[in-house]
């Protein structure tokens, strides 16, 4: 077995440490050797943040949203062909201005 020596450690972190051990009624040595194992030999954690996310919030339970959320509406789709008849062109400033239904400046 291989043996370590840890210099400057925070007295904070020590602290940390010894009441971990006494909670599991371990030496702090053998605490030290537990957490070491576990941070270089654990499983990896979520790689991307939709990964850690949902492994943040899966022992929560997921969300239904049912029938409140109504569906969804969608706009007037124009024919390109119909597009092609008008000129092709950007609506002019008088169709720009036209209120939309979304919030006004």
């Amino acid at each position: 077995m291989a043996s370590l020596t840890i210099r400057n450690l925070d007295e904070a972190v020590k602290q940390g440490l010894r009441l971990r051990a006494a909670e599991r009624g371990v030496s702090m040595e053998e605490e030290a050797r537990a957490v070491l194992r576990a941070a270089t030999l654990g499983s990896p954690g979520p790689r991307d943040l939709g990964a850690a996310i949902r492994a943040r919030f899966a022992p929560l339970g997921g969300v239904e949203f049912g029938d409140r959320i109504p569906p969804r509406e969608h706009g007037r789709i124009i024919p390109f062909a119909e597009w092609l008849e008008d000129g092709g062109t950007e609506p002019d400033e008088s169709e720009q201005d036209a209120p939309t239904g979304g919030a006004s400046a």
